[in-house]
């Protein structure tokens, strides 16, 4: 591995569509390691734009000069600073593109990226946190207070920990969702479950579309059931009778953690846990950077 040659920074391409999931993973895969890790991509292959991708890379290089004493794992990628660009598919289902003037990166917590757009140049953003920094023209800024809470303390002997168990059901609540939408997993072979709710991470408790039977068929079955907000914001279920009801059955809220955040926590979590307490303890742990604080279960 790299970091154990004595490698002062590393970067990975990625591609776009499952980074957010990547990066939140290596975070809690690689914590302790003794470098920075940087993962970076673009929306379009170099060839077919070539001067975004030399600029993402170059600014990618600079900025893991600047983070020697911040090893952490961050996100580096296109951002706007006026014009906006977008990509679009035309007639033929091939990429195109608007001109515009971005010449600015971005650097993104791992735990925190998003990709909120198909097509546009700064198609991610920092979910719930401001950018930990940024690269223009050449130029390195890097907010050290954010950088504090992104980075972690190198260990002596670093160890990757990147057992996960994918045995992880994601499952997005919307209106005449069904109950046996989620009751078959009680049934199957899941080991968690991450329901992405409305704001607050509420779901459909009412008379004629209620969850909750099916979410605690769910829980007797020993599988955690954990609730995100799909709307930007924190999910407490307490801010409706409805949130109360999920609490009192054991669905458990996860505060302002992304959903990509939690589905690959919770792989990780399960890896080595050896009880439901165990994986909504650690769940609710603030690990590196994934939710404001630390959570309670109440």
């Amino acid at each position: 591995m790299a970091i154990r040659t004595g490698a002062n920074g590393i970067m990975i391409l990625h591609g776009t569509y499952t980074v957010a999931y990547t990066a939140a993973a290596l975070t809690y895969m690689l914590r302790g390691a003794p470098a920075p890790i940087i993962l970076t991509g673009s929306v379009l292959p170099i060839e077919e734009d070539a001067a975004t991708a030399r600029m993402v890379l170059s600014a990618s290089i600079m900025a893991l000069r600047k983070l020697t004493k911040y090893p952490g794992l961050y996100f580096a990628f296109t951002r706007a600073t006026g014009t906006s660009r977008e990509y679009f598919a035309d007639a033929n289902g091939r990429a195109s593109s608007k001109s515009q003037d971005n010449e600015a990166v971005a650097l993104i917590k791992g735990t925190r990226v998003r990709k909120t757009h198909s097509w546009r140049r700064d198609c991610f953003h920092s979910i719930h946190e401001p950018e930990i920094g940024t690269i223009i023209s050449s130029r390195v800024t890097l907010f050290k207070d954010r950088l504090r809470a992104a980075s972690w303390t190198p260990t002596d002997q670093f160890c990757p920990a990147v057992k996960l168990d994918e045995r992880v059901a994601l499952l997005k609540a919307y209106p005449g969702m069904s109950a046996e939408t989620i009751g078959h997993i009680a049934n199957g072979n899941y080991a968690g479950l991450v329901i992405e709710g409305y704001a607050d991470g509420t779901l459909p408790t009412g008379r004629d579309y209620s969850l909750l039977g099916s979410i605690q068929e769910v829980v007797k079955a020993e599988i955690p059931v954990f609730v995100t907000s799909g709307p930007i914001g924190r999910a407490t279920l307490s801010a409706y009778v409805g949130g109360s009801k999920l609490r009192r059955i054991g669905a458990t809220p996860l505060g302002d953690m992304t959903t990509e955040a939690a589905v690959v926590k919770l792989m990780w979590v399960l890896g080595d846990s050896t009880s439901v307490q165990e994986t909504k303890r650690r769940m609710l742990l603030n690990l590196a950077g994934e939710i404001s604080g630390s959570l309670t279960e109440t």
